[in-house]
């Protein structure tokens, strides 16, 4: 059996049509972390915290925030 790469997968796009290739970021270490904000949309401190890490490490880290509606509905869509 053969072992998967984070780079064999793909995420779908919020803001258009399709996905991106993880394949996209070799290279980079990949943070992938599942955020969520606040209904009248104010950034939360995790968003804080992830934009000084990428400020931090630059183009050696892809820093990617996958939103999820399963948490209170915040991120529905």
């Amino acid at each position: 059996m053969a072992s998967a790469s984070c780079h064999d997968f793909e995420l779908p796009l919020i803001s258009a049509n399709g996905s991106k290739s993880l394949r996209d970021y070799s290279g980079s270490v990949l943070l992938i972390t599942n955020v969520a904000s606040l209904h009248d949309d104010r950034a939360t401190s995790e968003f804080h915290a992830l934009n000084a890490l990428q400020h931090t490490f630059g183009d050696a880290l892809a820093v990617l925030a996958v939103p999820c509606n399963q948490f209170g509905h915040q991120k529905p869509g």
